[in-house]
């Protein structure tokens, strides 16, 4: 199964913000993580548009695992 991959970093090398994958089927899975020392750019044009409360990296790690173990095989792409 391939699956699409979207991330949102706190600028170039920083922290993880948000990632999102979507199947060739348009199932979705989707996570925030907070993000305590935005830089100016991130906090004006990334946070604002973040749908969902940020949760625990150990949280998105588990809600992943949930995800993608109901596939056999993935390929991910990512731009």
């Amino acid at each position: 199964m391939r699956l699409w991959i979207d991330c949102e970093w706190n600028d170039y090398k920083g922290d993880l913000i948000s990632m999102a994958l979507v199947d060739e089927n348009g199932r979705e899975w989707y996570e925030v993580l907070h993000c305590p020392s935005p830089s100016q750019w991130v906090a004006d044009n990334v946070i604002p548009h973040l749908s969902k409360a940020p949760i625990l990296r150990g949280d998105m790690a588990l809600s992943l695992a949930s995800f993608l173990k109901k596939y056999k095989r993935v390929h991910i792409v990512a731009d």
